[in-house]
């Protein structure tokens, strides 16, 4: 994965990203290879359908870059939360609901 500079300042500022056991730098939430694959669903074009896709295949890899995104959010909201001072005066908790879970969804 290569991050313009800007991409990944901000990337880090907001508790996006992560580094794995290895040191390599992964999205929260997620392992080296779907941090590679929602990389890839994240660049121009990754996630809308291309020319000749069935829905059926579109439909799929929207709903991977969903379940991967949703797993890196909740990460990410959760790392937020563990850098929140005590008594900022909210006390509800930074967590994004479950992905629906529906016809060709895939499991992760």
């Amino acid at each position: 994965m290569e991050f313009d500079p800007a991409e990944l300042a901000h990337l880090r500022e907001m508790r996006c990203l992560s580094k794995d056991a290895r040191g390599y730098i992964i999205y929260a939430g997620l392992t080296r290879l779907e941090s590679e694959e929602y990389f890839a669903l994240t660049r121009p074009g990754g996630a809308d359908r291309h020319e000749g896709e069935a829905s059926g295949a579109h439909n799929a890899r929207r709903a991977r870059f969903l379940a991967l995104h949703h797993r890196m959010r909740n990460a990410q909201l959760q790392a937020m939360a563990r850098d929140r001072p005590a008594g900022n005066g909210s006390a509800e908790p930074l967590v994004v609901p479950e992905t629906p879970k529906g016809p060709g969804a895939e499991e992760t």
